[in-house]
């Protein structure tokens, strides 16, 4: 399905997480910057994913090109929005001042997209276990699936080409 002028979907599928099947869809869109928030050296590939609720909530995607646009996603390799909460999982490189700035960034971003909606939970790519963690989401994140999706920034070269 194409969901934005600024994301590629690479692929669609589910897994199962707690007994239940989730859908997710595996991203990639071109990136300037580093998971720390930095400037890369040259124009690189990221790869993310976004676990779907058992509706598709579209305001996700406009999240995305918003925090794509201010430069403030370059951390981020999954994303999963539940009904008033939106958990992201981070890159292990994101210092804990940038960490701090991306939190408030994002959070002044959910507010533009979504209001008072969601809340923002984040956990970095690191972490095994969390009380926060209500739905799994570091399971699903540390499943081999996910893993061997590549999620995250990486060089371009020219074995990423389409054709």
């Amino acid at each position: 399905m194409l969901y934005s002028r600024f994301l590629h979907t690479e692929l669609e599928s589910s897994c199962t997480a707690d007994d239940k099947v989730l859908s997710y869809t595996i991203f990639s869109s071109s990136q300037p910057h580093t998971p720390a928030l930095g400037f890369r050296k040259s124009v690189g590939l990221q790869r993310f994913a976004v676990i779907w609720d058992q509706e598709q909530d579209l305001r996700i995607i406009s999240l995305i090109e918003e925090a794509l646009a201010v430069r403030f996603f370059s951390p981020i390799k999954l994303l999963r929005l539940s009904k008033e909460r939106l958990d992201i999982i981070v890159d292990q490189n994101l210092n804990d001042e940038k960490l701090k700035a991306f939190v408030f960034a994002w959070e002044k971003l959910i507010r533009k997209v979504a209001g008072s909606d969601w809340s923002l939970v984040v956990f970095t790519e690191t972490q095994v276990h969390s009380p926060l963690d209500e739905i799994g989401m570091l399971d699903m994140f540390n499943q081999e699936l996910m893993q061997r999706a590549k999620l995250g920034i990486e060089d371009y070269s020219p074995d990423l080409a389409l054709l």
